[in-house]
């Protein structure tokens, strides 16, 4: 490998107008001709540490710099040490303070702010949530298409703050209260799981029944309603 060896006069002559040739002139695209040549690759040891040569890298102009290429090319043997270009030395020794990219990188701070997000939680919601533990969604379907709808859950939970405004019941105790103060507005509510019990009207009509089916009974076994013999023809008489 062969030394250049310049003053530091012409290190600085050289330095800027280097910088301005690699990031503004088109040395860049004279590059691209060395790297899209068809060089025959060549396998050598590095020096140094004696190890294996390595494969180039990418010779797609998007990735890597014109330094990068050139690099990975000396380093897979392509181009000997001997004729690497003039400006690679002073480029090692004076890299750009921005690497002339086609794609540009984006420096985009990385924040490690933790913004937890609290838990949205209101007083009423435990109202709601024993609501609908024991009573479910209330006698009445939740109607969407009316936009002036109130579910009964929440003219339960109104109601249940009206009451506690004006009294000093326990939660528990006021729970039952305001199921029976919805009953003169015609508000029937019902526990989940509970058997309901039979009206009046419910037992007329099994007694009614009842009766039907003992009749119907009593018709199918009487006698009576069998299918009678046929009568017996009298003979014809000889005259």
């Amino acid at each position: 490998m062969r030394n250049h060896v310049m003053s530091p006069l012409a290190i600085e002559l050289i330095v800027p107008t280097l910088r301005l040739t690699l990031q503004h002139s088109r040395w860049q695209y004279c590059t691209l001709a060395l790297v899209f040549s068809p060089f025959k690759q060549k396998e050598e040891e590095e020096e140094g540490d004696g190890s294996g040569g390595e494969m180039a890298g990418s010779r797609l102009e998007r990735f890597g710099t014109v330094f990068s290429r050139v690099r990975d090319l000396m380093r897979s043997g392509v181009i000997q040490k001997a004729d690497k270009p003039i400006w690679y030395d002073v480029y090692q020794v004076f890299p750009p303070k921005r690497e002339p990219l086609y794609v540009k990188q984006q420096s985009r701070p990385a924040v490690n702010k933790k913004d937890p997000v609290p838990e949205i939680f209101y007083r009423e919601d435990e109202v709601r949530a024993k609501f609908y533990e024991q009573y479910g969604t209330g006698p009445r379907p939740l109607d969407l298409s009316n936009p002036n709808f109130v579910s009964t859950c929440q003219r339960f939970v109104t109601k249940f703050y009206e009451l506690r405004n004006h009294s000093d019941l326990s939660d528990s105790a006021l729970f039952e209260e305001t199921g029976k103060a919805l009953l003169p507005e015609g508000v029937v509510l019902k526990r989940r799981g509970a058997v309901p019990a039979k009206s009046s009207r419910d037992a007329v009509l099994d007694w009614k029944l009842t009766d039907m089916m003992a009749e119907l009974q009593n018709a199918a076994s009487s006698p009576s309603t069998q299918n009678p013999a046929e009568p017996e023809l009298p003979m014809p008489t000889q005259s």
